[in-house]
């Protein structure tokens, strides 16, 4: 697939996530390919995606905030740090440190990188940081990393926010996900060409940014090179001119000086070794320099380097000052120049400033090192120096403290705030709370008075801080530990967290409080007015702190906001005695004990008295005789020191917890005033506190009357601590109530009048003789009398209160959790479930798993009711606590969620809400949550697809006693089931309730994923019943049935009509499968079933919905699946077809079945009961059962999904066999048995029959003759074609025709056909051997045939139609008992079946070929002739006898065959010679080479055959002829020119054929070996008849008007056969010339024949003859010396020599071409030489017999002697005439395109012959040249013969005669 990844969206390292609340939104069901873009399909993958992601890790988010400010917090260092230095106030500090940190801290970022929440490119900035050179580089990469680690902590922030308002389930994030990537792979092809088009616009705009920025840097480069190299030349210039003026000095020094030039170049060396070294010191200091700025490691060690290197520069710049005045001194004395003298000392002095500037560089560096803080990693990786380093005796500076940790979380303040993640009105367990830090202002707090610290008993060292090593502050007595001055300026330590506030600040060391200062709370943060309590829902984000637990002697921390008293008390609490500290309330970590008796007197100003009473007993009953009175009896006695005479001022107070559900006392009906306290003077009730109605009343006596007035308490009197205070002075009372729970107070004063004490003073708490007593508890009473007791101040009363009187009251006992395991199916008992007495609870809940079973009359009924009443005093409704938490079902099958609430003035009111629960989901588990807390009621109702949820505000009153009622009470019965009912009460047990246990468990249990029940794979027949029966229940335990809803079955499915019984008549329907909840009786209702109907499946599910199969039926793999989902109210069914891959659905809508409940069953098998169904025929595999969520499928995407969980076994292909019937043996193939295939043939997808047959019988018979018959139908059942499967193969001859028939089943009930078939006409092909094959595929439904024949073959194939899946299957031969035997013979006959391997596509080009035992036995008859004997080879023709006449036959050859021939060649190599084998004058008008002829009796061109292939020589041509039967023309003619080629050449003559259906052909090929020229003719529509028993081949016979062949005839060969055919000029020359014998060769080399060598007087003829010893020369010439006598009187034509190449019997003078081959005549003038030309082979009638050529000789030198010569080369057609007189003069001449003859005899006539005069002269040293190289145009008679001289004196004529020398040569040395 073309970029199988769509185009990817670049994202930054911190990817903009769209908000959750669009992601929520998202629908896209009406979104296509075209809209919206694939950009935005891409935007919401991407968006969905990464909240996927989100949700994996937001429990780590908190963590990330605390590790990110730790890093920014660093990174804030290293910018202050910077800037510091940018502005020069100190200097670099370590960055490799911080590099270290920040790599450490984002190791735990990375674990959870993603592609929004990407950490690389910050810790890219990090590196970068780590290897800044410059201040303002790190400046700019700090900053960088500052702001993108801010833009992480508010995208987290914002992150969890979001989180926190919206409510989505990553559950629909992944559904939704799939939904979008389903779209965005369907859309893609068609966004293809968009994207590519983006990507080649993205992919341009890459290549030209990075072309641009290649060609920046070239340009950048070359730069930098022109200045490195103008900087190099003008350094080269430097140095020139400085040598150019140093040699100038120094003549002028040599001319000018007095010194001794030693001595003047002396000082020149000294000073520019000064030099050096200055320049080396220089280099030095510089180095030392980068080193001290790169590696930052200003220690001692590096101090001391520096220090030394400023010593060596000090003196180095003292020498340097020395030589100078050195130099100055010596260039005095040398009364040097004194311009060059104080240029010298410039010089000097700038290079010792220089180095002076250095030193001072390297000395403030080295001061640097001094101060600056070493920060050492936790693991160093620089290598250790060679010197240790001591320990820096400064304490370390800010950032390498724990005071770092406190400007990070600044960080997260800001962060967090913006925006802020703390939501006003926010509840719920879902509801993201803020993180509240405490923070100190920077600015000068004003001073607040310090509260007075309580000595601990057991005081407790504060820890140390690691990082300090400064000595701790010493500890003063009764004070807390005072803060290090170091950390002066941190903020204070919260003392004080909610439970389930989250701890992000790991590892913080908690901060101490600077007694002196307040705290500035951070204005950003909403806080209660005191810091020490915070709202329970709040988060702990303050993890691995440890909670402070209030010490119960220790003085709590103070409120900021409340007005403490002065300083100066402190003093006054210190000097309290020991045994009045041990006299304080005992407090352990749980708060005070109220039973704890305190009882004493404070020592107050002269004239107070100050009483304090705890009481003994928490709280009072109902009972009158059992009051407990909390009080004492005081009376003025001065002796004792106790004057309360006359005092008008008195007051009390005491901290109160009223109960209504006290213990042992209950209040349900509070109508009277409770008595709180009261004082009486003198007998008379003065003051007195009462809880009334809705309000605290503070009564008081008013003369003879008195005055109540109240104080609200609105709806928090129940199990809240209130201080109650009031007091008289003088005509006033003030009475003021402060609530804890808000740290708030409420008060008021009014006037009366009261006689001062006279002489008791008497108070009472709790009971008291006129009032009902207080239910609850008290604390702190404290009554007192005198000056000071009275005070109307309610900041005062705050203070009092906070000070002296503050307590921490208990923790909520510990979270408790009572489970009921299993499930409740009958409800009996009206008692309650579970009893429970817990007290001081505020938070509780109950969680339920509940199921309604469906009844006619449905009734109310109760789930479970959670009641604060004991069973006696339990109401419906009418009383607090009778519905505490309550669930109940309405008649109409809602729900009721029940409870109460007080409100004002103690109000009771029941609250309710209903769920009202759609019909689907009513008989389904449901989960009920129902919890108190923080005056809510959290309510929630959760179906399997619905969610009922509430949150409702509501005030409990605090219960000690718990009574749980599960289905069934006193009042109510539920009719359903219940399971994994839990009670919990405690911190936690209001949360999201998806976290309970119970709910998991339940989930897990009572709604689980799909149960799978899987079976054995099974062959089942249609008789059998109970082929699979399976029952479910709930026992045993691995089966949960019990309120599922959804449920379904399927299975791979393969049915037969055949297999394993057979089927004969189909009934309406089949009976598949059934799942119900019966037993017995009507299959057809039970609640899900499947059927083979009539041409379709039938799905039942109280209606009948169909699929149809089509041909899909048969010995198909199908698979159908079947199931419920009764929330939808849907059943759905599928059936796949795995031969088409196609899925087909069907769906009941509106279908209300029940859940199961506790009986289900699984039915596949023939059902007996009426009314009773055929079972299944055939197999299952992979049958499945699945119950529970995600049983039901409805899309066709999760059938298919769920398909692949069950694939076909690989095993499921089939064998493949092919068995042979009988062999090579031609046998009559009546005598064959019918061929069962074996049993593992059952199923086979295809099969075929195949084998050689030959016709033996008459031609004319038309009855049908069987040769194969391939029946699915047992033997006895066997018709021709009556039933299905008769004919399931069949081939037979009727007449001339084969005729193939098969037959298709159709929709098996319907369209089917019993017979389907072909004809293909046989013509000469029926009695010729033939190959036939039939054969049938099922993966195709293709029925094919093919016949094949000696020279073609035919095919044929009957598409779409559909044979059963055999299980039997039997193949006939020759007979078969419906038709006719076949008359003849059979051999290589085959039966083969298989899963592919079986079935050819004959009806394809390439198929033949791969047919089994068709080529392989294909009859390739062939013959070959050809001459053995190299010497046979060579034949001629004459007119009596042919070159050759064969027959092919038996006779002839025994064993030969050719039936069946249709290819066929016959070639030659032939040379045309009309000399040979005699002279022939006159060449015909047509020449036999060869005929090849299939008639016995043929003529030249009367009938077919007569020419099968023949090749003449007429006129000009090479003509091949051939015949056509179709056309019946019986003679087809081509011509090839041969070009004058044909005289004397050998030439190679091949003419062949082959019957083809692509195209019947003759094609000739003539080989002109003279020029290689290849000549191709081409005779098309050229059929012959097959080759029978007969074939004659021919010569160069003389036959009809045909001359035989006049030459020579090699190498004669006849190929019939295979692979004789050729049909271009390359295979002839490269294939077919090879095979043959090469020609015989030219003559190649000369022969001399001498003729007379010997120089005589010629007198009588000289005659030589030469026959078929030069036969077919080329080349052939004559020559020799002649001298005609001084006597030769020529008068008329003399003969000097004559060649002739006719034979005696015809030669003549010039009659006939080659009468003179060669003539030298001598004439009276002249020597004449004479030659012929035939002109035109085909005609005599151009013949020039005579061509001459005259030389006229000089009469003087024609007694001399003279050489002659003339030649004739037949390739170059040129005869050449020479003559050379003895004094070298000479003369010739060319004959040119001179054509003769090649001679096959030759004569050669010297001085005589029988038509010219005779020779009269001298001849010597003739010869005939014959052969290659005979022919030369430059002959050379070096060696002319020479006539003596005569001897001067007889001696040396004498002795010469007696030698007998007559003549001689000369030759020359």
């Amino acid at each position: 697939m073309k970029k199988a990844v769509l185009l990817l969206m670049i994202v930054a390292a911190l990817a903009q996530v769209p908000p959750l609340e669009e992601i929520a939104k998202l629908d896209i069901s009406q979104w296509s390919c075209e809209s919206p873009g694939y950009k935005e399909w891409l935007a919401a993958q991407k968006g969905i995606d990464d909240w996927i992601d989100i949700f994996r890790h937001k429990d780590g988010f908190d963590g990330d905030l605390q590790v990110l400010a730790i890093v920014k917090g660093l990174v804030d260092r290293a910018l202050q740090t910077v800037e510091h230095i940018s502005a020069g106030q100190a200097q670099f500090i370590q960055m490799k440190h911080i590099h270290n940190q920040i790599s450490k801290h984002f190791k735990s970022l990375a674990q959870i990188n993603s592609s929004w929440y990407n950490m690389d490119e910050v810790l890219g900035y990090v590196e970068v940081l780590n290897k800044a050179k410059s201040a303002e580089d790190k400046l700019q990469i700090a900053q960088q990393i500052a702001t993108k680690i801010a833009e992480l902590i508010n995208e987290i922030t914002s992150i969890q926010l979001q989180l926190s308002q919206t409510t989505v389930e990553v559950d629909d994030l992944y559904e939704l996900s799939a939904q979008i990537n389903e779209g965005v792979q369907k859309c893609q092809p068609q966004w293809q060409s968009e994207i590519d088009a983006d990507q080649k616009k993205e992919e341009e705009e890459r290549l030209a940014a990075e072309q641009a920025r290649l060609e920046a840097e070239r340009e950048e480069a070359e730069r930098l090179a022109e200045e490195e190299r103008l900087r190099q030349e003008e350094e080269q210039r430097r140095l020139e001119q400085e040598e150019e003026e140093e040699r100038l000095r120094q003549e002028a020094l040599d001319a000018q000086n007095n010194i001794s030039p030693e001595d003047a170049e002396l000082l020149a060396e000294e000073a520019e070794v000064e030099l050096e070294h200055a320049q080396d010191r220089e280099a030095e200091l510089e180095h030392e320099f980068e080193e001290a700025e790169e590696e930052l490691l200003n220690d001692e060690a590096q101090a001391r380097a520096a220090e030394e290197a400023a010593r060596l520069a000090e003196e180095a710049e003292a020498a340097a000052k020395a030589n100078a005045e050195k130099i100055k001194s010596d260039e005095q004395e040398a009364c040097l120049d004194v311009e060059e003298a104080q240029r010298r000392l410039e010089e000097a002095e700038r290079i010792a400033e220089e180095a002076k500037k250095r030193a001072e560089e390297a000395a403030i560096e080295a001061e640097r090192a001094k101060n600056q803080p070493i920060c050492v990693p936790e693991e160093e990786e620089e290598e250790v120096p060679s010197e240790p380093i001591p320990e820096p005796e400064e304490e370390e500076e800010e950032g390498c403290t724990e005071k770092e940790l406190e400007k990070l979380i600044d960080t997260l303040i800001d962060s967090a705030a913006q925006p802020p993640a703390y939501q006003p009105g926010c509840y719920g367990p879902s509801c993201q709370q803020p993180i509240i830090i405490i923070v100190e202002d920077d600015s000068e707090p004003e001073p607040v008075p310090e509260p007075v610290p309580v000595k601990p008993e057991d005081p407790k060292p504060e820890p140390e801080s690691e990082e300090s090593e400064s000595e701790p502050e010493p500890e003063e007595p009764k004070k807390e530990k005072t803060p290090d001055p170091e950390h002066e300026s941190e903020e204070p330590s919260i003392h004080e967290y909610d439970e389930e506030t989250e701890d992000v600040t790991e590892d913080v060391p908690e901060e101490k409080p600077d007694p002196k200062k307040e705290p500035t709370p951070d204005p950003d943060v909403v806080e209660e007015p005191s810091i020490h309590e915070y709202d329970e829902e709040t988060e702990d984000v303050t993890e691995d702190v440890p909670e402070e637990k209030p010490d119960p002697k220790k003085e709590p921390t103070p409120d900021p906001d409340v007005v403490e008293e002065p300083e100066e008390e402190e003093e006054e609490e210190e000097d309290k005695s020991e045994e009045e500290e041990k006299e304080q309330p005992e407090c352990d970590d749980e708060g005070c004990d109220p039973t704890a008796k305190l009882e004493h007197k404070l020592p107050d100003p002269p004239g107070t008295y100050v009483y304090h009473k705890e009481p003994e007993t928490p709280q009072t009953t109902d009972k009158p005789d059992d009051i407990p009175v909390f009080g004492d009896t005081v009376e003025d006695d001065p002796d004792n020191d106790v004057r309360i005479k006359t005092i008008p001022e008195y007051s009390f107070g005491v901290w109160t917890y009223f109960r209504f559900n006290g213990d042992p006392g209950k209040v349900f009906d509070k109508k009277d005033p409770l008595h709180i306290g009261s004082i009486e003077v003198d007998g008379t009730e003065r003051i007195t506190t009462l809880v009334g109605v809705g309000e605290y009343l503070c009564r008081a006596q008013n003369n003879e009357d008195y005055v109540q007035e109240g104080l609200s308490y609105g709806k928090y009197l129940d199990g809240y601590w209130t201080y109650i205070y009031i007091g008289y002075k003088e005509g006033s009372v003030y009475c003021g109530t402060y609530f804890k729970r808000d740290s708030s107070i409420t008060s008021l004063t009014y006037k009366v009048e009261q006689e001062p004490i006279k002489k008791t003073f008497k108070y009472y708490f709790g009971g008291h003789k006129t009032y009902k007593p207080f239910n609850g508890i008290f604390r702190y009473i404290t009554v007192t009398v005198g000056e000071g007791a009275f005070t109307d101040d309610d900041a005062v009363i705050t203070a009092t209160i906070i000070e002296k009187y503050q307590f921490d009251p208990k923790e909520e006992p510990e979270f408790v959790e009572d489970p009921f395991d299993g499930k409740v199916e009958d409800f009996t008992s009206e008692d309650p479930k579970k009893t429970y007495d817990y007290d001081g609870y505020r938070e509780y809940s109950v969680t339920t798993w509940f199921r309604y079973l469906r009844v006619p009359d449905p009734k109310f009924g109760v789930i479970f009711r959670l009641t604060s009443n004991e069973p006696e005093h339990l109401r419906d409704k009418e009383r607090h606590g009778d519905r505490t938490l309550s669930l109940f079902q309405t008649e109409k099958i809602s729900y009721q969620f029940s409870s109460y609430t007080v409100g004002e003035k103690d109000v009771i009111s029941y609250v309710e809400h209903t769920c009202d629960v759609a019909l689907e989901s009513q008989q389904l588990w449901a989960f009920a949550y129902f919890g108190y807390k923080n005056e809510e009621l959290t309510l929630s109702l959760e179906y399997p697809e619905e969610t009922c949820e509430q949150k409702i505000p509501a005030i409990h009153y605090l219960a000690k006693y718990w009574a749980l009622y599960v289905g069934k009470g006193k009042f109510f019965q539920f009719t359903g089931k219940t399971a994994f009912t839990t009670v919990r009460y405690g911190k936690g047990s209001v949360a999201g309730y998806k976290t309970f246990s119970n709910y998991n468990t339940g989930y897990k249990v009572l709604i689980p994923g799909p149960q799978i029940k899987k079976f054995d794979p099974k062959v089942v027949a249609h008789t059998n019943e109970k082929e699979y029966d399976f029952n479910f229940n709930d026992e045993p335990t691995e089966w949960t049935i019990d309120g599922v809803y959804e449920y379904g079955y399927g299975f791979w499915t393969k049915f037969f009509i055949t297999n394993p019984k057979r089927i004969y008549e189909k009934p309406e329907r089949i009976l598949i499968g059934s799942f119900g909840f019966i037993d017995s009786g009507e299959i057809e209702k039970t609640t899900l079933t499947t059927y083979v109907g009539k041409g379709t499946y039938d799905f039942y599910a109280g209606q009948y919905q169909t699929v149809k199969y089509g041909k899909n039926l048969d010995g198909y793999w199908n698979y159908i699946h079947f199931s419920y989902n009764k929330l939808k109210g849907q059943a759905t069914g599928f059936v796949w077809f795995n031969q088409k891959n196609q899925i087909q659905r069907q769906q009941f809508t509106k279908i209300d079945l029940d859940p199961i409940n506790k009986f289900a069953r699984f039915y596949v098998g023939a059902w007996k009961t009426e009314p009773q169904f055929l079972g299944f025929n055939g197999k299952f595999l992979h049958a499945v059962i699945r119950l529970g969520k995600g049983a039901f499928i409805d899309e066709a995407t999760d059938f298919s999904s769920f398909v692949a969980g069950y694939p076909l076994p690989l095993e499921e292909d089939l064998p493949f066999k092919a068995t042979e019937v009988q062999g090579d043996e031609d046998v009559d193939v009546t005598t064959l048995e019918p061929f069962t295939y074996e049993d593992e043939a059952t199923e086979t997808f295809e099969y075929s029959v195949y084998g050689w047959f030959k016709y033996y019988g008459d031609l004319a018979v038309t009855d049908p003759q069987v040769m194969i018959r391939l029946t699915n139908n047992e033997d006895g059942h066997v018709k021709d074609q009556t039933l299905l499967g008769d004919r399931t193969l069949v081939g037979y001859i009727n007449g001339d025709d084969f005729v193939f028939g098969t037959y298709d089943i159709g929709f098996i009930d319907t369209e089917f056909t019993v017979n389907r078939e072909k004809k293909y006409s046989l013509g000469e092909y029926r009695g010729l051997w033939k190959y036939v094959w039939v054969g049938y595929t099922r993966n195709y439904q293709v029925a094919g045939w093919f016949l094949g024949f000696p020279d073609t073959s035919a095919n044929g194939v009957i598409r779409n139609t559909l044979h059963f899946s055999p299980k039997y299957l039997r193949a006939y031969f020759g007979k078969d008992g419906a038709l006719g035997n076949f008359n003849g013979k059979a051999m290589h006959l085959y039966a083969c079946y298989g899963q592919t391997q079986c079935y050819y596509p004959v009806d394809l080009a390439d198929t033949e070929e791969k047919l089994p035992a068709w080529i392989e036995y294909k009859f390739w008859n062939s013959f070959s002739y050809f001459i053995e004997s190299d010497e046979t080879a060579n034949l001629h023709a004459t007119a009596e006898v042919p070159a050759l006449d064969v027959e092919i036959i038996p006779a002839t050859f025994p064993g030969v065959d050719l039936e069946a021939i249709y290819e066929y060649g016959i070639g030659v190599w032939c040379r045309w010679l009309e000399n040979y084998p005699a002279v022939f004058l006159q060449k015909g008008d047509s020449h036999s080479l060869f005929r090849f002829s299939s008639n016995v009796h043929y003529e030249d061109a009367a009938a077919d055959g007569d020419r099968t292939l023949a090749v003449h020589v007429t006129k000009g041509f090479y003509t091949f002829s051939t015949y056509d039967a179709i056309s019946k023309n019986p003679s087809l003619s081509e011509g090839v020119n041969y070009e004058k080629e044909l005289e004397g050449y050998w030439n190679f003559v091949w003419f062949n054929y082959k019957r083809s259906d692509k195209g019947s052909r003759a094609v000739g090929f003539v080989l002109l070996s003279n020029s290689n020229v290849v000549k191709r003719v081409e005779i098309n529509s050229a059929k012959h008849w097959l080759l029978r028993d007969y074939a004659r081949f021919s010569l160069g016979k003389k036959e009809f008007d045909h001359l035989p062949w006049q030459g020579k005839l090699y190498d004669l060969r006849v190929n019939l056969g295979p692979g004789v055919y050729i049909d271009t000029s390359e295979e002839f020359l490269e294939k077919l010339i090879p095979q043959f014998r090469v020609h015989p060769p030219y003559k190649a080399k000369q022969d001399n024949e001498p003729q007379q060598v010997e120089r005589i007087t010629f007198k009588d003829r000289i005659f030589h003859e030469y026959e078929e010893k030069y036969s077919g020369v080329f080349e052939y010439s004559v020559y020799g010396f002649a001298k005609p006598s001084k006597k030769f009187n020529v008068t008329q034509s003399h003969l000097l020599v004559r060649v002739t190449q006719l034979t005696p019997d015809i030669q003549d003078d010039n009659k006939n071409a080659g009468d003179r081959t060669f003539a030298i005549h001598i004439n009276p003038t002249s020597y004449v030489y004479s030659t012929y030309d035939y002109g035109d082979l085909e005609t005599s009638e151009d013949d020039n017999v005579d061509v001459q050529q005259a030389f006229k000789y000089d009469p003087k030198k024609f007694n001399t002697w003279t050489y002659f010569y003339f030649g004739y080369n037949f390739r170059t057609k040129e005869a050449y005439a020479y003559i050379r007189w003895q004094d070298n003069t000479q003369n010739n001449y060319l004959f040119e395109n001179t054509y003769h003859f090649v001679p096959h005899y030759l004569a050669c006539f010297l001085g005589d012959d029988d038509y010219s005069r005779s020779f009269n002269g001298d001849i010597f040293d003739w010869y005939l040249g014959i052969g290659d190289g005979a022919f030369t145009k430059n002959p050379d008679p070096n060696n002319f013969p020479f006539d003596p001289i005569p001897p001067p004196d007889r001696i040396l004529s004498a002795l010469l005669a007696n030698q007998g020398v007559n003549s001689g040569r000369l030759v020359k040395v």
